[in-house]
């Protein structure tokens, strides 16, 4: 199963890589660029030439910021924002070249050309960077500016604008809640949802930890939401099944005159988790005679393969080995009442 998934999503990361790399591309050669020439306004080949000038026209700031065609005033008005001077020479807005490419330069991002300075990670090196407002719903892409894909541009495509009226991911492929509502999502809901997926694969719980990055294993339960009816649909389907289940079920009569999936259903009703395993036990029927002795019941099912329960009955294994030989050694030794 874990091989399944893991082969099945590999193309969907390669696929998904390839479109990000491809959104990014240009944003990395700028930022390459600016680490080359330092204190200088990033000009493309067509707009190269303007480099010479003193003065620039209000067409020529267009053309050298915006990535796409945009409003004939939209220069002046991003002049405004940014504090850049400009006066009329011959009945025309002017702008010094020098002034537009410190206002630019002054956009960069702080710390530039590094990204992440302990690591010494370079914006040219970087897979999420892009060019200023290339994500946004609205604007039109800035060709000379870069900045980092932060988590709250990732929030608002997830659904967290639409508040704003700003299309999520959900909403361009007409995806709603069954009510007919925005769908909201969080970065962190989807590594519950991979965590669950690793936990109903088989994956063991060393791996989905290491995968996670967690230091320890015992924080994988808060992110396992599988549900009681699957717990049980898993069990039940490895009833039987020598290769991946042992214990009691597990050395049943193979001579039922009924299927093994009837079997299991019949045997089956409920299930919940132990330190050790699942127990199986109908608590609408009696109530559990076996308190706190799990290992000795024949109503626990162990699963081939989950190492953090394995780990619970070594350790169990241990202390009782331990509190045995203590028994015998008090024996031994004559100790009032070590028969007992």
């Amino acid at each position: 199963m874990v091989k399944w998934v893991i082969s099945s999503m590999s193309g969907v990361v390669e696929e998904a890589l390839a479109r990000i790399r491809g959104i990014t591309d240009e944003a990395r050669e700028v930022a390459k660029w600016y680490e080359k020439n330092p204190g200088m306004l990033y000009l493309t080949k067509a707009t190269a030439h303007l480099r010479e000038q003193l003065w620039l026209s209000m067409a020529d700031i267009n053309e050298i910021l915006f990535a796409g065609p945009v409003h004939s005033a939209c220069a002046r008005q991003w002049c405004v924002n940014h504090n850049v001077p400009f006066e009329k020479r011959r009945q025309k807005l002017r702008v010094r070249f020098a002034d537009l490419e410190s206002a630019v330069l002054r956009m960069l991002p702080d710390g530039f050309p590094y990204l992440h300075k302990p690591t010494r990670l370079k914006y040219s090196e970087a897979l999420f960077v892009i060019q200023r407002h290339a994500l946004h719903a609205t604007l039109t892409r800035l060709r000379c500016v870069i900045e980092p894909v932060s988590q709250d541009k990732i929030y608002v495509r997830l659904g967290a604008g639409s508040k704003r009226s700003v299309k999520s991911i959900f909403e361009r492929c007409g995806l709603f809640e069954p009510d007919g509502s925005p769908m909201r999502v969080t970065t962190h809901q989807f590594r519950h949802y991979l965590n669950t997926l690793a936990q109903s694969g088989g994956m063991s719980q060393l791996d989905i930890a290491k995968w996670s990055g967690r230091k320890d294993v015992r924080q994988n339960k808060y992110y396992d939401h599988e549900t009681v009816d699957t717990v049980v649909a898993r069990i039940r389907e490895a009833i039987g099944d020598d290769a991946r289940m042992f214990g009691p079920l597990a050395k049943g009569s193979r001579s039922a005159l009924i299927t093994r999936d009837e079997f299991s259903r019949l045997k089956v009703p409920t299930a919940h988790t132990t330190a050790f395993g699942y127990c199986i036990h109908d608590f609408v029927m009696s109530p559990c005679q076996m308190h706190r002795d799990c290992l000795n019941c024949s109503e626990q099912v162990c699963i081939k393969g989950e190492s953090e329960k394995e780990k619970h009955i070594r350790q169990a294994h241990q202390e009782i080995t331990r509190l045995v030989e203590m028994a015998e050694r008090a024996e031994t030794e004559g100790e009032l009442g070590a028969k007992q």
